[in-house]
């Protein structure tokens, strides 16, 4: 018979000690080590690419080479997948930057795996925890900081500090809000006139979607748009816009005002099937010109 320890404190894949491990032997002793969440890059990618048992392979020689280039720093577990932690000793920052530094590095790239080259980085959030912090959001402020560091360029670390907090606390309000806003009518179009300098004349009108909220005020959409494309809500926007916007054109052409509008529609947009057919559909619906809209993608 096995013993608990054989499989409830240990992955079967890497033989690490787990997460469970983790929080069992070390929430007492939590603050006296800084914490380093590490994470591989696109390793989706690889598992899409080459199939689950190709990513398992790789797995196990990933973790061969992180517990040989992090055993005489600190202690090593595996969190999740493709995710570790890495709890090193308390030190000044000079040392831990270092220390990080080199293991990133070591870790940074080609595996050869079966007849397959596969090419790695490693992102990473660092957190310094103070006095009777729980495991739970120690943790949860290393993995804030390694997607900071993904959003950042991936291959490094990066700090926690209260602001990614605030950002993340936002990014909530904003899907949040960003759900109810088409219903309730929150966003409007800002129409900027695009001129020829040349000849001194208007060739086109620039439409811009813009949205005002009763709890955030004015949201940019440079905030707004990356939200709604990771919430699969962007075609619901970029529908509306289009249908605003065809009904505008034909208000302005009841007027003898014959512009033409450049709208922005989300690369994202493109992957659905029947994008084409809808928007031929809301220019029909309103009988106007298709050469009235020009379509950008950005």
């Amino acid at each position: 018979m096995f013993q608990k320890s054989n499989y409830f404190y240990f992955d079967y894949l890497t033989g690490l000690p787990n997460r469970q491990y983790l929080y069992d032997k070390f929430s007492d002793k939590i603050k006296d080590f800084v914490i380093v969440f590490l994470d591989i890059d696109n390793f989706k990618y690889i598992n899409d690419t080459f199939g689950f048992k190709f990513g398992d392979k790789f797995l196990m020689m990933f973790s061969n080479r992180l517990s040989k280039v992090t055993e005489h720093h600190g202690k090593l577990f595996i969190y999740n997948g493709d995710k570790f932690i890495l709890l090193l000793p308390n030190s000044d920052t000079n040392t831990i930057n270092k220390t990080i530094k080199l293991i990133l590095k070591e870790l940074q790239g080609v595996f050869e795996v079966e007849d397959h080259e596969v090419v790695v980085s490693v992102s990473s959030g660092v957190y310094i925890p103070e006095n009777n912090e729980k495991i739970d959001d120690v943790v949860r402020k290393t993995v804030i900081a390694m997607y900071e560091a993904k959003r950042n360029g991936k291959g490094q670390f990066q700090y926690y500090n209260e602001e990614l907090d605030k950002q993340i606390k936002r990014k909530s309000i904003i899907a949040s809000e960003l759900a109810k806003a088409v219903k309730n009518q929150e966003f409007y179009i800002f129409y900027q006139p695009i001129f020829n300098i040349k000849e001194k004349n208007m060739v086109e009108v620039e439409a811009l979607m813009r949205w005002r909220n009763d709890k955030l005020g004015e949201v940019s959409p440079a905030e707004f748009i990356p939200i709604a494309e990771e919430t699969g809500l962007i075609n619901k926007l970029g529908y509306w816009i289009i249908q605003n916007v065809c009904k505008q054109i034909k208000t302005w052409n009841k007027l003898g005002l014959n512009f033409k509008v450049a709208i922005n529609i989300s690369p994202k947009q493109l992957h659905e099937k029947s994008f084409v057919k809808k928007l031929k559909k809301l220019i029909a619906k309103e009988n106007i010109n298709f050469s009235q809209l020009r379509v950008k993608f950005k």
